[in-house]
């Protein structure tokens, strides 16, 4: 839109100006949130962390397949439960 605008000084600066502060609240969003599509990988990074998890039981039900970051998330959560429990498949 920049380039169309260029013969009109005014929508250009005004353009500009948006896409300044555009950039600004994206950096800003970059810092401070996650997409959903993040979520499962920070989690892989801090499951580690969590002393919740420590004594929790994980539950699989009906399943056909995990995703790659699903099967890091499993793996993760298995190294921090309690060592000693049994897997049980119904």
């Amino acid at each position: 839109m920049l380039s169309f605008s260029e013969d009109k000084p005014q929508l250009y600066y005004k353009l500009r100006d948006v896409q300044v502060l555009y950039r600004a609240f994206r950096e800003k969003l970059r810092e401070k949130y996650i997409t959903a599509e993040e979520v499962l990988s920070v989690l892989c990074q801090v499951v580690d962390q969590s002393e919740l998890l420590k004594d929790s039981v994980l539950l699989l039900d009906e399943f056909t397949g995990f995703t790659p970051i699903q099967q890091r998330l499993v793996f993760e959560l298995f190294k921090v439960l309690p060592q000693g429990e049994h897997c049980t498949h119904y």
